[in-house]
């Protein structure tokens, strides 16, 4: 996640978010780390996924 954007006016002195991150700076930092997230999530690798696999299946046979 990004750093925490409170401004002065929403900011504890203990430095936590008195409006519990419902303030705009806020939600705006939260879509882009969503943004951010959902784009890593849309590159598939079916050769990585495919070895992960095999690896534990493997596994799972030499528990049996």
């Amino acid at each position: 996640m990004t750093p925490d954007p409170c401004c002065v006016l929403c900011r504890h002195v203990s430095g936590i978010c008195l409006s519990r991150h419902t303030c705009d700076h806020h939600k705006d930092a939260q879509k882009q780390d969503d943004a951010n997230h959902r784009a890593s999530r849309t590159i598939r690798d079916p050769v990585g996924d495919q070895a992960v696999n095999n690896v534990m299946r493997a596994r799972r046979k030499e528990q049996r």
